[in-house]
């Protein structure tokens, strides 16, 4: 849209690698409660659901021994993409403190400013700066919160 109104935009396209394995159980336990307001039996099912769960690899037909998974959202299940979403939500507020917008899909993440000369808007020097200052602040929040994270 800022194409068409003759704005610039800069973009910062994130790349996650292994996004739905890097999400702590302990950490998206204390967002469902803290940042979704669940709480007794619904919070109970879900840390039940996460916990327990193991995983063991099989070559030539023999098993490893079983490992207990303590990472990650089950794939292929239909409440995987929005566990994950509830685990990163808060970085639209890391967004907002620096007047960028953000915009996610799942494990895809889009940050953007539009930028004009004219009042109202940062010129495109400042554009830069402030989305530089926030990929340096969502950088931090991926790395406190184990997600592994690539510039694009």
């Amino acid at each position: 849209m800022a194409a068409s109104r003759g704005d610039g935009f800069a973009v910062l396209l994130l790349d996650l690698s292994a996004a739905f394995d890097t999400v702590d159980h302990g950490i998206l336990i204390d967002r469902l409660s803290s940042h979704s307001g669940l709480g007794g039996t619904a919070l109970s099912w879900f840390a039940s659901y996460l916990s327990g769960r193991t995983q063991s690899v099989v070559i030539d037909g023999v098993f490893s021994h079983p490992v207990d998974v303590i990472y990650g959202v089950p794939q292929g299940s239909v409440i995987g993409p929005k566990l994950y979403t509830i685990y990163v939500n808060c970085l639209r507020k890391v967004a907002a403190a620096h007047g960028v917008k953000i915009h996610q899909y799942s494990d895809d993440t889009t940050v953007y400013l539009e930028f004009r000369f004219p009042p109202g808007l940062p010129d495109q020097m400042d554009a830069l700066r402030m989305l530089s200052c926030c990929a340096g602040d969502l950088a931090d929040w991926f790395g406190f919160n184990w997600v592994r994270l690539f510039f694009v």
